[in-house]
């Protein structure tokens, strides 16, 4: 088996009917396996991953490139999905954390657009580079309310606001935005409220020297106190013809916030604010330029 830098990439596989390249949609469906002759194998997905075709092969990496263990189930690291559910068959291990309120639902129930690798958190998915972007409460709590409880990684803990940006098929730019859950500290799992979603946007502008700019906005309401200052930001992702990234922007002084690349193996972090205390009295402050 040879993989590609990518979460779930797979470039060739041999078996008993010899060496074969594996053939791949935006989303890591694998669509086809093609020998060194030309001829192979073809795949195709109902919306939620019920596959047709395949026959004759002994390949497990189908929908999303994920293992299909024949029985309609699919191996997602963190919890097995169904087909046939069209869901997780169990609850999501960091709860309503991860921003939906259905604990089963696959990818916020919009497979087309979306994959969930780790049946954590939502992968926007597409080829090339894509990002994404959180404001999270790194604390446990933070006066009566609960926080983020975050840890230094890609995929960790809760967040008070989050948005991924990614390309689609023919090259459009794409966006999905998740306003974050409220909850009291002494009673998380029942007093709490998602924050409600507001203006943002995305757009995409060449660079100098043949690299472009991606310009992201973004804000999020408190959940459980309505006339708490939103939170915000205004960023731009600027790259290189080599590659190289340079943020800038403007953002709300509370919470923390960070801004992670894909599409370059493992999740590379390329900007990372951190308030320095738990004591929100910035909120409603200016902006913090960068």
């Amino acid at each position: 088996m040879l993989t590609g830098l990518n979460v779930d990439e797979y470039l060739t596989r041999s078996d008993s009917n010899g060496l074969v390249s594996y053939l791949s949609d935006a989303l890591g469906l694998t669509v086809g396996l093609v020998n060194s002759g030309g001829q192979g194998t073809s795949y195709a997905y109902q919306s939620f991953g019920a596959t047709i075709g395949g026959s004759g092969s002994t390949n497990p990496y189908q929908f999303t490139g994920r293992e299909n263990d024949g029985n309609g189930l699919y191996y997602f690291r963190g919890r097995y999905y169904s087909t046939t559910l069209q869901s997780f068959i169990s609850q999501d291990p960091i709860g309503f954390a991860g921003g939906d309120t259905n604990l089963y639902s696959y990818a916020t129930a919009d497979s087309v657009n979306n994959t969930d690798p780790f049946g954590l958190c939502s992968d926007p998915g597409g080829s090339g580079v894509r990002f994404c972007i959180q404001q999270y409460i790194p604390d446990s709590s933070v006066w009566a309310f609960k926080g983020d409880d975050r840890g230094p990684t890609a995929n960790g803990g809760s967040f008070r606001e989050s948005q991924s940006i990614s390309h689609g098929p023919n090259g459009e730019l794409r966006t999905s935005t998740v306003p974050g859950i409220s909850r009291l500290a002494i009673l998380p799992k029942l007093i709490h409220r998602q924050g409600d979603q507001g203006p943002h946007s995305v757009s995409e502008s060449p660079g100098r020297n043949g690299g472009t700019s991606i310009r992201a906005t973004n804000s999020a309401t408190n959940g459980l106190v309505r006339f708490a200052p939103s939170i915000g930001y205004d960023v731009t992702i600027t790259s290189n013809c080599q590659g190289q990234l340079k943020v800038s922007g403007t953002h709300s002084a509370y919470p923390n916030l960070e801004i992670w690349e894909d599409g370059h193996g493992a999740p590379q972090l390329i900007y990372d604010y951190e308030h320095g205390g738990n004591w929100p009295e910035s909120i409603g402050g200016p902006p913090v330029g960068f």
